[in-house]
C-alpha cells in the first residue's frame, strides 16, 4: 500500500510550492517489494533520485 507522495508526478505538482516532500512510505514500500539485498538498496537509490530529480527541474 502507498499513499501520500510516492511518484515523481507527486512532486512535480508541488514543484515550487513546497520545500520538501516526505516519502518516508514510498521507501518502506520499495523495500518491502524487494527481496533481494542487493538490489534493495538499488530499488530505493532509483526511486530518491527520480523524486529528487522531479523536485529539483
Amino acid at each position: 500500500m502507498r499513499f501520500g507522495i510516492s511518484r515523481p508526478e507527486h512532486v512535480a505538482t508541488l514543484n515550487g510550492s513546497a520545500g520538501g516532500v516526505v516519502v518516508g512510505s514510498a521507501i518502506v514500500a520499495v523495500i518491502g517489494e524487494e527481496t533481494d539485498d542487493s538490489r534493495r538498496v538499488e530499488a530505493v537509490r532509483t526511486l530518491v533520485q527520480a523524486l529528487r530529480g522531479a523536485m529539483v527541474t
